[in-house]
């Protein structure tokens, strides 16, 4: 089975977030990629399935980083050929933490996202489309992981901070704000 990690980046984080996270991702076994785009998180997940071979890939904000490698054994060893979601806020695939199968994904369309109000949209249209036709049978690795009242300011920008010994999300919209 061939498996990756899709990165989703805005170029104008290459430099910040990026690099915290390919950092973090030295000595990681499974190969990866990364999609620059300013077009969302859909069109990471998108990127992936058009221009590589993997039968499941976990899609990473760029705005991630990986406390322990082990998280990937856990996506992948223990959880081949099943769908995983990292965490369930504010559904299965909250934040598109996910491993997609590649023959799930084929089985649906996935829409152009142009605005961050779209892209909040989908997080869970999507994810919940794509849940019910894996017979909803997606495993989730860790579903306490919710929003936090830690905030600190990173990069130009308040982020709130979500995590566990395994993974950190650095989040800058948690609907504070209309989008």
């Amino acid at each position: 089975m061939r498996q990756g990690i899709i990165i989703g980046c805005q170029p104008k984080n290459k430099e910040t977030w990026l690099k915290d996270l390919l950092f973090d991702l030295k000595g990681c076994k499974y190969p990866y990629k990364v999609n620059f785009t300013d077009n969302f998180e859909l069109a990471s997940i998108k990127y992936a399935l058009e221009n590589t071979d993997w039968d499941e890939f976990l899609f990473l904000p760029e705005t991630t980083r990986i406390k322990r490698l082990e998280l990937f054994d856990m996506v992948f060893k223990e959880n081949k050929g099943k769908s995983v979601s990292i965490c369930q806020h504010p559904t299965v695939g909250g934040m598109y933490l996910m491993k997609y199968r590649r023959e799930i994904l084929k089985q649906m369309p996935i829409p152009e996202v142009k605005t961050k109000r779209m892209a909040v949209f989908w997080e869970v249209v999507f994810n919940t489309f794509y849940a019910g036709l894996d017979d909803g049978n997606v495993v989730v690795l860790f579903p306490d992981m919710v929003h936090s009242d830690v905030f600190v300011e990173k990069y130009g920008r308040m982020n709130m901070v979500m995590w566990n010994e395994y993974i950190e999300r650095w989040k800058g919209d948690w609907g504070q704000r209309p989008l």
